[in-house]
C-alpha cells in the first residue's frame, strides 16, 4: 500500500510537472511570437524611411547599441525594446508606438490578451456583456481603463484584474499568477519541481 501510494505521488509530480511545462513552454513561444512581430514591423517601417540604426539612435538620443542589436538579423538580434525606449522614439518622431511596432502602448494590454485567445473583438465584447466598439475603443485608449473597465474585463478573461496590466506572454507574471493560486502548504513542492525544471528543462 505505501509503494502505491508512493507511485501515485511520483505520477501526480511527473503530471504536474508537464503541465508547468507546457503552461511556461506556451507562454514563451508566444512571448517570441509577438515580440518578433513588433520587430519585424519596425524593422519594415526603417526600411521605408530615411533613418538607419546609426542616424535614428543619434537623433532620438538612445545608445547605438541598442538600436544596432535590435535591428540585426533574426537570429543575432534584441527580441524587444524596453517600453521607455519604444516611447522615447515616438514621442521623438512624432508617431505613435503603433505605428512603429504595430501593436498598442504597452500601458493597455487588453488587445494582445484577446489575440492570445484567438478572439475576434465580437467576441470578447460578448463576454463582458458590451459591445464591439466599447472593445475597441478600450484596445485604442480611448476609454480609459479604469479600475471598473479592468475588472469588467478580467471577469472576462477569467483572471485577477491585475494579471491584465502586464502582457499575457510575459512568463515572471505568468508563473507568479499560478504560483498564487497555490495552497501555502504545497509552494514548497512546487517551489522544489521548479528548481527541478531549471535544472533539467524538458529533458527531466
Amino acid at each position: 500500500m505505501q509503494v502505491d501510494t508512493k507511485d501515485r505521488i511520483f505520477e501526480q509530480e511527473k503530471y504536474e510537472t508537464s503541465k508547468l511545462r507546457c503552461v511556461v513552454g506556451h507562454a514563451t513561444d508566444l512571448w517570441m511570437d509577438m515580440a518578433e512581430r513588433r520587430r519585424s514591423h519596425f524593422l519594415d517601417w526603417l526600411d521605408a524611411s530615411e533613418w538607419n540604426a546609426k542616424s535614428l539612435s543619434e537623433f532620438v538620443g538612445i545608445p547605438y547599441t541598442t538600436l544596432h542589436s535590435y535591428t540585426k538579423p533574426s537570429g543575432a538580434a534584441t527580441r524587444s525594446l524596453r517600453g521607455d525606449t519604444e516611447a522615447q522614439i515616438a514621442a521623438k518622431l512624432g508617431l505613435s508606438i503603433e505605428d512603429l511596432f504595430g501593436s498598442p502602448s504597452p500601458t493597455n494590454f487588453i488587445r494582445a490578451w484577446r489575440e492570445s485567445l484567438f478572439w475576434t473583438e465580437a467576441e470578447l465584447a460578448e463576454k463582458i456583456g458590451s459591445d464591439e466598439a466599447y472593445v475597441v475603443g478600450v484596445e485604442r485608449g480611448e476609454i480609459p481603463l479604469s479600475p471598473k473597465v479592468l475588472l469588467r474585463f478580467a471577469d472576462g478573461f477569467g483572471v485577477q484584474p491585475g494579471r491584465l496590466k502586464s502582457d499575457p506572454a510575459d512568463v515572471n507574471v505568468e508563473a507568479a499568477e499560478l504560483f498564487s493560486h497555490i495552497a501555502p502548504e504545497d509552494r514548497p513542492r512546487a517551489l522544489e519541481m521548479l528548481k527541478v525544471f531549471a535544472r533539467t528543462g524538458t529533458d527531466g
